[in-house]
C-alpha cells in the first residue's frame, strides 16, 4: 500500500502541470518558478532520441537544422487501469482501446493516439507560432501524455545548440537559442538535463557549459551520456559517468540511442530498449553497472529527482502561492466586477472619482495608500524636500551684493544727493540699493512654484491606479480635469509671489526689530577704527584725522540721547572734507581727502588769467565743460577717501542687515504662498471639479467602458485565482511530507 507522502507527491505534480498550462493559456511566464526539468543538448547529441526513449514512442518530427523552434513541455501521466477512447475523442473518429494518447493544450477537445498525427500536430502548431521561416518562439507547446508505460515525470524540450546557420535559418541563430536555454534554466528550481555524446570530449560540451553558467557547483544538473555504442573500440566513457572528468552532485547517466539504420528499420521504442539493455549487460566495462544505465532507468531517476525537487520547495512554493494569490486577488478586486447597468455605472464613476480625489490628498500629506517606500521620496516629502532643500538653500546661498560693486553703490550715493554735498548717507540711496537687490529673490521664488507645479502633475498621474486605468476614457478625462485645475491655481499662486515682492520693495521697514539700524552701524565703524594697525604705518597716518574726529563724535554721543544723535548725526561729516569733481579733489595722493585751495596765477578752472579777458576765460572753460561725456560713471581709478570709505562700510552693513531680514522672510512666506494657493486649494477643490465636470448623466455611459484588453485581463486573473486556490489547497495537504 503506498504511503499516505507517495499518495500526496502523485498529486502534487498534476497540480504542477495545471499551473503551466493556465500559466500558459492566459500567456503569463511561471511566477512561482515550478519545479521543472529542463533538457538541453547540442543538435547531434541524441537529445530526441533520449526524449522518445523516456516518453516510450516517436513523437518529435526529424528533419535538418533546428527541428524544435518552440519549447515543448511534456507532461507524462501514468494510467491507472484501463480507459476507454470515444469515436469523438480521438481525431481519427475512430473508436479505440489505446495504450497511450496524446493531448495538446490548443486543441484540448482531440486526443491524438497515431504517432504521425501527433507529429504533424507539432510541426503545425510549430509553425503557428513561430511562422515557417524556421524563426524561433518562446511561447511553449504543451502536450500531455498518458501511458500505461510512462512514469509520472514533466520535461521541458528545448531547441538543440547550433552554431552556423541551416537553410533559412537566422544568421544569429546560434544567439537566440542560447538565450531561450538561458531563460529556462537560469531559474532556480529547475533541474538541468545535460546531454552530451560518449564520442566527444566532455570538456567541449555545450550543454554542459551552459549549465556550468547558472549552476556552477553541478548542484542541479544532471548529466546523460548518449552513443556509448558508437566509442571506438578498446575505448569507454567510464570516467565520464562516474563524475571524474566533470563532477555533477547527481551524476551521469549513460544510454544507447537508436542509430540511423534503426530508424530505417522502423526499430520501435520498446525494441531499443531491449537492445540497449542487452548492451549494458553485456559490456564488460558496464556490466557492473548496469542497473544504473539505459533509458528506462533515466527514466525512473527523472521522476524520483523530479518528485523529490518539488518535496524540497514545497515550503518555498507554498509561500510563493500565498504571495502570489494574494496579488492575483488584488488585482481582481482592483479589476472590479463588470458594470451590470446605468446605476451601476453611475455609482461605480463617482466612487472613482471620490477615491481618486483622496488618493491625490493622502499622498500630499504622507499617507499614500500603497506601502511607504524606504528607498526614495515620494508624495508630500517632495514637495517638502523642494522648499528646504532646493528653494531655501539656493536662498541662503545667494549673495547680499552680487551685481552690487562699489562703483554702483558710490554712485547711487552720488545720485541720490544731486548737486548737494549732504552732511549724511542719503536714505534715498539706500532704499535704491536694497530694492534692486530685493528684486533678485523674484525668479527663484517663481522657480519654486514651478517645481512645486511639476510634482504635482507627476502625483496626480501617479495616483491614478489600476482601478482607474479599468476605463481609458475616464482616466484621460480625470487627468485632464486635474491638470486643468493645477494651472487655473498656478496663476494666482504666481501673482502672490510677485505681490510678496512687490510689498517688500514698496515699503523698506528700517525700524523693523531684527535691522542692524544706524547706531550698531556706526558702532561697529567706531570698533574699526579705534582698531590698532601695525603693518601699515602710511596708512594710519592719513586716516588719523578721520580716526580723531570718530572718536570726538563718539565722546560726544555719550552726553546726547543716543537716539537723537543717531536721528541727528549718522554719518554725518564736515563740508571742508568734500573734494574732488563736482567739489572733490581727484589728487590720489596721500592729502586727496583734504582741500587746498588754488594759489593764484596758477592754471585751474574758475581762475582768469591777467593776459586774456573775460571771452577768452568763458571761451576757455566752455571747451573743458565739453569734454565731460554723455554718459558719465565712477570708474574704479577714482580712489576712495577715508570718509567715502567709511560711508561705504556703514552702507554695506546696514544693506546686508536689511537683505537678510527679507531673506528669511521670502523663505517663510514664499512656501505658504505656495502651500495656500496651489497645494491646498488643489487639494480642497479637486473632488468637487471631478464631479462637475465629468459626474453628468450625458457623459457617464461614454466615461464608463471597459476595454476590450480589461475584460480579458479580468477573465485571465479569476482563472489564474481559481487555479491558485486549489493549487494551494493541494500543496497544504502535503504538510508533513517531510
Amino acid at each position: 500500500m503506498p504511503s499516505p507522502n507517495a499518495i500526496a507527491m502523485d498529486r502534487l505534480l498534476p497540480v504542477v502541470n495545471k499551473l503551466h498550462s493556465i500559466f500558459q493559456r492566459c500567456g503569463l511566464a511561471d511566477p512561482i518558478d515550478l519545479p521543472q526539468i529542463v533538457v538541453v543538448g547540442s543538435q547531434s547529441s541524441g537529445k530526441s532520441s533520449v526524449l522518445e526513449s523516456i516518453v516510450g514512442f516517436d513523437f518529435l518530427p526529424r528533419g535538418s537544422g533546428v527541428v524544435t523552434r518552440s519549447p515543448i513541455l511534456i507532461q507524462l501521466n501514468k494510467l491507472k487501469g484501463v480507459q476507454k477512447l470515444t469515436s469523438s475523442d480521438t481525431l481519427s473518429g475512430k473508436k479505440s482501446n489505446p495504450k497511450r494518447w496524446v493531448e495538446f493544450i490548443h486543441a484540448p477537445d482531440k486526443k491524438f493516439v497515431e504517432e504521425n498525427e501527433i507529429q504533424a500536430e507539432i510541426v503545425a502548431e510549430t509553425e503557428r507560432v513561430a511562422g515557417k521561416n524556421k524563426s524561433l518562439s518562446p511561447t511553449a507547446l504543451i502536450m500531455k501524455v498518458f501511458s500505461k508505460d510512462v512514469v509520472d515525470l514533466t520535461l521541458i524540450d528545448l531547441p538543440g545548440l547550433t552554431k552556423v546557420p541551416v537553410g533559412d535559418q537566422p544568421p544569429d541563430i546560434e544567439k537566440l537559442v542560447r538565450a531561450m536555454i538561458l531563460s529556462y534554466i537560469e531559474k532556480e528550481n529547475t533541474i538541468i538535463l545535460a546531454v552530451h555524446p560518449a564520442n566527444t570530449d566532455l570538456a567541449t560540451s555545450d550543454a554542459l557549459q551552459m549549465a556550468r553558467r547558472v549552476d556552477p557547483h553541478g548542484m542541479r544538473t544532471l548529466g546523460v551520456i548518449t552513443k556509448l555504442d558508437l566509442m571506438d573500440a578498446g575505448t569507454n566513457a567510464l570516467d565520464m559517468l562516474q563524475s571524474r572528468v566533470i563532477p555533477l552532485r547527481k551524476g551521469y547517466v549513460g544510454v544507447v540511442n537508436r542509430s540511423q539504420a534503426d530508424l530505417d528499420k522502423n526499430t520501435t521504442v520498446a525494441e531499443s530498449r531491449v537492445a540497449e539493455r542487452n548492451f549494458f549487460q553485456s559490456h564488460p566495462v558496464y556490466a557492473p553497472h548496469a542497473s544504473k544505465m539505459g533509458s528506462q532507468y533515466l527514466a525512473e531517476l527523472l521522476s524520483t529527482m523530479l518528485m523529490e525537487h518539488i518535496r524540497n520547495v514545497i515550503p518555498s512554493t507554498r509561500s510563493k502561492l500565498t504571495s502570489q494569490l494574494s496579488e492575483v486577488r488584488a488585482e481582481v478586486a482592483t479589476l472590479g466586477p463588470e458594470l451590470s447597468g446605468a446605476d451601476d455605472a453611475s455609482g461605480t464613476l463617482l466612487h472613482l472619482l471620490t477615491k481618486y480625489a483622496s488618493c491625490y490628498a493622502d499622498a500630499i500629506d504622507g499617507r499614500p495608500r500603497s506601502p511607504l517606500t524606504t528607498t526614495e521620496l515620494a508624495g508630500g516629502a517632495r514637495i517638502s524636500y523642494i522648499f528646504h532643500d532646493k528653494f531655501g538653500i539656493e536662498l541662503s546661498q545667494m549673495d547680499p551684493f552680487e551685481d552690487l560693486g562699489t562703483d554702483e553703490i558710490r554712485t547711487a550715493m552720488r545720485n541720490a544727493t544731486g548737486h548737494r554735498t549732504p552732511l549724511f548717507i542719503p536714505e534715498s540711496a539706500f532704499e535704491l540699493l536694497v530694492r534692486k537687490q530685493i528684486s533678485r529673490f523674484l525668479n527663484p521664488s517663481l522657480t519654486c512654484v514651478d517645481m512645486v507645479y511639476d510634482e504635482l502633475t507627476r502625483l496626480a498621474e501617479a495616483v491614478e491606479g489600476a482601478e482607474l486605468s479599468r476605463f481609458h476614457r475616464l482616466r484621460l478625462a480625470v487627468s485632464e480635469a486635474t491638470l486643468k485645475l493645477l494651472r487655473e491655481q498656478k496663476t494666482p499662486t504666481t501673482q502672490m509671489i510677485h505681490n510678496l515682492v512687490e510689498m517688500e520693495m514698496s515699503y523698506i521697514n528700517t525700524w523693523h526689530p531684527d535691522f542692524v539700524g544706524g547706531r550698531q552701524a556706526l558702532s561697529t565703524m567706531i570698533e574699526k577704527a579705534l582698531m590698532p594697525n601695525t603693518t601699515e604705518t602710511n596708512h594710519i597716518e592719513n586716516s588719523s584725522t578721520s580716526s580723531r574726529s570718530l572718536r570726538e563724535r563718539h565722546i560726544q554721543s555719550r552726553t546726547d540721547h543716543p537716539d537723537a544723535w543717531v536721528e541727528k548725526n549718522l554719518l554725518g561729516h564736515t563740508h571742508t572734507n568734500r573734494t574732488g569733481d563736482f567739489g572733490r579733489n581727484t589728487d590720489h595722493g596721500a592729502g586727496a581727502n583734504r582741500r587746498r585751495p588754488t594759489p593764484r596765477g596758477q592754471s585751474g578752472i574758475g581762475r582768469v588769467p591777467p593776459s586774456d579777458g573775460i571771452v577768452a576765460a568763458i571761451s576757455r572753460s566752455t571747451a573743458e565743460n565739453s569734454s565731460i561725456p554723455n554718459h558719465l560713471r565712477i570708474t574704479k581709478s577714482e580712489a576712495l577717501n577715508d570718509d567715502e570709505r567709511q560711508e561705504l562700510d556703514i552702507l554695506r552693513v546696514l544693506l546686508d542687515s536689511y537683505f537678510n531680514i527679507v531673506r528669511k522672510r521670502m523663505q517663510d512666506m514664499v512656501p505658504k504662498a505656495i502651500i495656500t494657493f496651489l497645494v491646498q486649494r488643489s487639494k480642497d477643490a479637486l473632488q468637487s471639479v471631478l464631479v462637475s465636470k465629468l459626474y453628468k448623466p450625458k457623459t457617464i455611459e461614454k466615461l464608463m467602458v471597459e476595454g476590450e484588453e480589461t475584460t480579458q485581463r479580468r477573465k485571465d486573473m479569476q482563472a489564474i485565482e481559481t487555479l491558485l486556490e486549489k493549487a494551494l489547497v493541494e500543496v497544504n495537504e502535503i504538510r508533513d511530507v517531510h
